[in-house]
């Protein structure tokens, strides 16, 4: 049960971050101890499972990436554990490691290895394409990026599973955009509806690459009606505010702005620096994770924009 607890901070119930990272530890020191005493190949599992999970969580990437190696040994090592899935999901959990860490080539290996592994069930197969899809796009590399989600959408099985399509679909209306093929990036956006009921997942991406497409065109007044649709699904959903996505909220509170100020991006850079500075520094409640949703980061995206 103890490394169940260690995936989410509600799940041990810590009052903020900092609590958290305090009985997490604890709670993983508890583990190492009880593993020292009772050593088992089933016990070393779950405690570097663990161990990778909680990590993640508090965004110590290189430490969650050492514990996910030592998973992946394990597994090739024990007969009673090994199997392709298995080795297969893990790959998978570090490529998205490694990729929010910012080590594209590694996220890119782990992502070949796990589609190389076999094992996977529909959802896993998009995600492991998604993630390597990914370590190219943000290397600049949107030729390969494209052609990795081309091949990952011709099986028969995508459709099963629409938010993992749409997912992915929602990376290569990305790459369609960042390539100025605006047309191209419209007709798959409009592919990825299903996205607006991953309300704890990509729907934020969805709206917000949307939006990005509309602006780039000059299509003003479509872009005002995404942006409605935009806020009432996220403060529907209580994404945002106090208790919400801190980074989200801010991204919100620059759109808002920007119609105001009649897409004016320079007069938005001045007068609201200091909160496009703190998705900028990309720290703590405002840290931009590379794997999710914000395909096209974007403070860095603004910032082009005003020139």
């Amino acid at each position: 049960q103890m490394h169940y607890e260690l995936l989410s901070p509600e799940l041990i119930r810590s009052v903020s971050m900092a609590d958290f990272q305090q009985k997490g530890m604890q709670r993983l020191n508890e583990m190492s101890v009880h593993l020292g005493q009772s050593p088992s190949g089933r016990l070393n599992f779950y405690y570097h499972l663990a161990a990778m999970n909680f990590h993640t969580t508090i965004r110590s990437f290189e430490d969650a990436e050492k514990h996910g190696s030592e998973l992946l040994q394990l597994i090739s090592e024990n007969s009673l554990l090994q199997s392709d899935g298995n080795i297969a999901a893990v790959n998978i959990e570090l490529s998205g490691i490694s990729l929010a860490g910012g080590n594209n080539q590694a996220a890119g290996i782990f992502a070949q290895q796990a589609i190389d592994a076999g094992g996977l069930v529909a959802e896993q197969r998009l995600q492991a394409f998604r993630l390597l899809a990914l370590s190219q796009f943000r290397s600049g590399d949107y030729t390969a990026a494209a052609a990795t989600i081309t091949t990952a959408l011709r099986r028969k099985d995508t459709s099963a599973t629409p938010l993992a399509e749409g997912r992915l679909r929602l990376l290569q209306a990305a790459v369609a955009l960042e390539q100025k093929s605006y047309k191209e990036s419209a007709g798959i956006i409009a592919r990825c509806c299903a996205l607006t009921n991953d309300h704890r997942g990509w729907m934020p991406g969805y709206f917000l690459l949307d939006l990005q497409l509309n602006l780039e065109r000059g299509l003003i007044d479509v872009a005002e009606h995404r942006l409605d649709a935009f806020r009432h699904s996220v403060r529907r959903h209580q994404l945002d505010g106090k208790n919400g996505d801190l980074r989200l909220s801010a991204i919100l509170f620059l759109l808002n702005r920007l119609f105001k100020l009649n897409i004016a991006y320079k007069n938005l850079r001045e007068k609201e620096s200091q909160r496009i500075h703190l998705l900028h520094q990309n720290e703590n409640d405002y840290w931009w994770n590379p794997a999710g949703y914000e395909l096209i980061r974007f403070d860095q995206w603004l910032l082009r924009r005003a020139g």
